[in-house]
C-alpha cells in the first residue's frame, strides 16, 4: 500500500510540475489542484478536509491532478468520491433541498482510470449503461454525479432548481447524470438562491 501511495503521489507531483496552475477551466473559473487545496482547507468540513486526497483524473485525455474527498451515502456500501469544487457545490444545493423535506444522494461521483476501463467495458458489452472512453469521462474530470432520481418529487426539484447550484445535465439519455458547470465562487460569494428571505 505504502509503494502504490508513493507510485501515485510521485505521478501527481510530476503531472503539476507539467500543468500550469489553471487546469481547468470553466467560464473563467480556475478549477486547478492548488485551487481545490485552497478552497479545500478554508471552506470544507473538518470531516471531508481529513478525507482530502490528492489523485491523477483526467479531462479530454489529458492528465489532471484533482483533490477529491469523500462524500457520506447512505445508500452506497462506502463513501463517493468527489472533487472539491464538486463537493462543494453539492453540499450548498443538498442542503437548499432539505429545507423542502427532500434528500438527494449521490450513486456515483469521481472515477479512477481503472473503474472507468471497467465501466466502459461492461458497455462495450452490452451490460451496462452508456460510458464514455477511459481519459474522456467527466466522471474522471471530478465534475459529474450520478444522483438517485427515483423520487419524483427530487426529479421535478432537480429539474427547477439544480442550474442555480452550478449543476446541468449534459447527458440526454442519462436523466441522473449532473456535471458542476457553475462557477464556485459565484455560488459562494452569493446567498443562498433558494434561503427564505426574512421580511
Amino acid at each position: 500500500m505504502m509503494i502504490s501511495m508513493t507510485a501515485a503521489a510521485l505521478l501527481i507531483a510530476g503531472v503539476l510540475a507539467s500543468c500550469p496552475l489553471r487546469v481547468a477551466n470553466h467560464g473563467g473559473e480556475d478549477r486547478s489542484w492548488l485551487s481545490a487545496a485552497v478552497v479545500g482547507s478554508q471552506l470544507l468540513p473538518a470531516s471531508l478536509q481529513q478525507s482530502a486526497e490528492p489523485v491523477l483524473g483526467f479531462q479530454n485525455g489529458q492528465p489532471q491532478p484533482l483533490l477529491i474527498v469523500d462524500l457520506p451515502s447512505s445508500t452506497a456500501a462506502a463513501p463517493i468520491r468527489v472533487e472539491v469544487h464538486t463537493a462543494l457545490a453539492f453540499s450548498r444545493m443538498e442542503a437548499a433541498a432539505r429545507r423542502f423535506g427532500l434528500s438527494l444522494q449521490v450513486n456515483s461521483g469521481f472515477r479512477t482510470q481503472e473503474q472507468q476501463q471497467e465501466v466502459f467495458a461492461l458497455y462495450r458489452k452490452g451490460r451496462g449503461p452508456l460510458a464514455a472512453r477511459p481519459g474522456f469521462s467527466n466522471h474522471q474530470s471530478g465534475h459529474a454525479l450520478d444522483l438517485d432520481m427515483q423520487s419524483p418529487r427530487v426529479r421535478s426539484w432537480l429539474f427547477r432548481n439544480a442550474h442555480r447550484y452550478g449543476f446541468q445535465r449534459t447527458v440526454p439519455s442519462e436523466r441522473w447524470h449532473w456535471e458542476f458547470r457553475g462557477d464556485l465562487r459565484k455560488l459562494l460569494g452569493q446567498p443562498d438562491p433558494l434561503q427564505p428571505r426574512n421580511s
